[in-house]
């Protein structure tokens, strides 16, 4: 069992799906902390907290104002943004990030493995080296930033090796967000090489478990890493409500599922009445599929 692991809901938009996602964090987490952060317009802040913190333990938003292409490749600072303003001042030893276009469909406890205070839980982790003429975050244009951001961990801390995630999975202890606030200029470089990188370069063990584990996408790379890691990629090529509910009935099967941009269903009749829904699986095929599954899924109760 993961100890002292607490979630933290990262979300921008689409209302209705950030209620739906917590509804569900919420019925398979009752007795763990729900932190929020809001990371969309500031301007839409307040409709956000006043939907949302209902089902929340704490709501905390990311006031800068930045274009959204800045968020996404520096996401870290703002999950450092979150510990300096509002995390460290919560009881947790790990956040887990649960981003908004994330479905979760188990308690966290069971999906985790044990991590210690010095261990930080990352998919995809591989050194930069391995990516040689394949990866445009270190090379080409980019290149100049990832120089930058090696100089400065050089400079701040000895020799590292530069280390690269996908940035799908992250369970993150105190001690990482922590250290950006003592980077000179954390906003050099990017995510997915600025995490792992800076983690080894303090001193923390990473982690990468398989039954968590991610794949860049669709494509021969998913192919190689299993059906599993297919269903969680860093892509924006939607996992289906379909496969999900074929998912839920096998053994093996996955119950963490990203990206994943729909409701998901509260109620058989909920998924049969939903507009479109129905139409896109066909009537005959979600109505079977619901009968034959909807006791399987956790997310309800079963009745």
């Amino acid at each position: 069992m993961a100890s002292g692991v607490a979630l933290l809901f990262w979300f921008y938009r689409d209302l209705p799906v950030c209620r739906n996602r917590l509804e569900g964090l919420r019925k398979n987490n009752p007795h763990t902390p729900i932190f929020g952060l809001y990371g969309g317009d500031p301007d839409d802040a307040a409709r956000f907290r006043d939907a949302l913190e209902p089902h929340l333990d704490d709501f905390w938003a990311f006031d800068v104002r930045a274009p959204s292409k800045w968020k996404w490749r520096h996401g870290d600072l703002m999950l450092a943004a979150w510990y300096e303003g509002r995390g460290s001042d919560l009881d947790w030893d790990h956040v887990f990030v649960v981003q908004w276009d994330m479905l979760v469909l188990e308690p966290i406890e069971s999906l985790l493995p044990a991590l210690a205070p010095d261990e930080i839980l990352l998919s995809g982790v591989t050194p930069v080296a391995a990516h040689k003429g394949r990866w445009v975050w270190a090379e080409g244009g980019h290149e100049a930033a990832y120089r930058g951001f090696l100089d400065m961990i050089q400079e701040q801390y000895g020799a590292v090796e530069p280390l690269s995630c996908l940035f799908v999975i992250a369970c993150l202890p105190r001690r990482l967000l922590a250290a950006y606030a003592e980077l000179p200029d954390a906003e050099v470089g990017y995510i997915e090489y600025r995490l792992p990188t800076l983690a080894s370069a303090v001193g923390l063990r990473l982690v990468n478990d398989e039954r968590v584990d991610a794949s860049q996408g669709p494509g021969e790379n998913a192919r190689a890493a299993g059906r599993r890691q297919s269903l969680l990629n860093g892509t924006k090529r939607a996992i289906r409500l379909p496969t999900i509910l074929v998912e839920m009935t096998r053994k093996d099967g996955a119950r963490l599922f990203h990206p994943y941009f729909g409701l998901f269903p509260s109620s058989p009749a909920w998924a049969l009445q939903t507009p479109g829904w129905g139409a896109y699986v066909g009537y005959r095929r979600a109505h079977t599929a619901i009968a034959a599954r909807w006791h399987r899924l956790p997310f309800v109760p079963n009745s």
